[in-house]
């Protein structure tokens, strides 16, 4: 593994001084890490046992995100995370937005209902992301 490099920030959380004139009472703050771990490289203090601070690094999140934007908002972007049941993409606004779904959005529209599009497999071409629309499993439709 790679060496921890500083970032030259501050740490958020344990950071700030107290406002109090003492010197005494100064607390030293910590000051942000770039790590990789197991998952990527993250950002995290460096007093790591008294201040738990994460954030992911923004190389990460850079290629984490697809470009499409989210349907329901409008406002974030569809982004890949990781789960306990495996991936999926949802809003980059996730505690306002709470849109998700679970394959790679490609950015076009259903001709049926109007939803997102979701890159399909090698068997189930791209498909709609509503489950009640009949284009969300194209190879079922009754080819007339």
């Amino acid at each position: 593994m790679a060496k921890p490099k500083e970032t030259g920030e501050i740490c958020p959380d344990c950071g700030e001084k107290s406002d109090s004139p003492s010197k005494t009472s100064v607390k030293e703050g910590g000051k942000l890490i770039e790590r990789e771990g197991r998952f990527g490289k993250f950002i995290s203090c460096n007093r790591y046992p008294k201040c738990k601070f994460i954030k992911k690094s923004e190389e990460e999140e850079a290629k984490k995100r697809t470009g499409v934007k989210c349907p329901k908002c409008a406002d974030g972007f569809m982004s890949e995370r990781r789960g306990r049941f495996g991936i999926f993409y949802s809003c980059s606004n996730y505690p306002k937005c709470k849109y998700a779904i679970k394959a790679k959005p490609t950015g076009e529209t259903c001709k049926l209902c109007g939803r997102l599009m979701m890159q399909g497999t090698k068997t189930i071409p791209d498909r709609c992301s509503d489950k009640a629309c009949p284009n969300h499993r194209p190879d079922k439709l009754n080819k007339s």
